[in-house]
């Protein structure tokens, strides 16, 4: 009897036993089965073997090149060159204002606006015939009645200018009590009776004296006038007399 009690309790335990090696543990948590989530933000990096991440592709902002670029070109203003004048005779009144290339750069030459040297009138004349003829025909220009202006004078630089004092007829003449502009006290002088000038020019005189001679002229005399002419405008030299 003793001998069948052993026998039966060795095999159980080594059935209880058996089974342990075979069966995995049981899960004694409370609730599912939880799964870890990866929580960090941004992609996913991918560490090599060697632990050092590879950077090789990576592109920083300061590593891009700008984009290339080429400046816009600047357009200057049409300059007319003009030859030098060597007297008041080489220089007009021109009606065709400026140089002309191709059918592009027509217009319609309508009063002697622009002053230049004869000779370079003279070759703006010939390129606008031989150039705008044509354009000209198609498109007609119209006419205008343009007023006269004092011949343009030749400069100290060989440059030609507008008579700013010339006159064109007597309407613009007038005497002006000052004749002379002063730059400084001791040119300033006492009223006279008036000389023939254009109010142009008697606007730029007493501008002067205003300027160079506030208080300084206060104890003049007033002149004793007779009543003198109407100036009127020299058709020779387009100065008031």
């Amino acid at each position: 009897m003793l001998r069948r009690f052993l026998a039966i309790t060795a095999i159980t335990l080594a059935f209880g036993a058996c089974k342990a090696d075979t069966e995995p543990a049981n899960d004694t948590s409370v609730g599912q089965d939880t799964v870890a989530v990866d929580t960090t933000t941004g992609d996913d990096t991918v560490t090599p073997a060697d632990g050092v991440p590879d950077t090789a592709d990576a592109i920083e902002p300061d590593d891009i090149a700008p984009a290339e670029t080429t400046p816009t070109d600047v357009v200057e203003n049409d300059v007319i060159a003009t030859t030098a004048c060597a007297g008041p005779d080489d220089c007009q009144h021109c009606t065709w204002t400026k140089h002309v290339a191709t059918a592009s750069d027509c217009y319609c030459p309508i009063c002697p606006v622009s002053i230049t040297t004869v000779a370079d009138c003279a070759e703006r004349q010939a390129e606008w015939t031989d150039v705008c003829t044509t354009w000209a025909n198609e498109n007609p220009c119209p006419v205008a009645i343009c007023l006269q202006k004092a011949p343009p004078l030749c400069d100290d630089t060989q440059t030609c200018v507008a008579d700013i004092y010339g006159c064109r007829d007597d309407r613009e003449c007038m005497r002006c009590v000052q004749n002379v502009a002063p730059t400084k006290p001791e040119d300033c002088k006492c009223s006279t009776c008036g000389t023939p000038m254009t109010q142009v020019q008697c606007d730029d005189i007493t501008a002067a004296v205003e300027e160079h001679c506030l208080g300084l002229l206060d104890d003049c005399p007033d002149p004793s006038c007779a009543p003198p002419p109407d100036p009127t405008c020299g058709p020779d030299d387009n100065r008031c007399h």
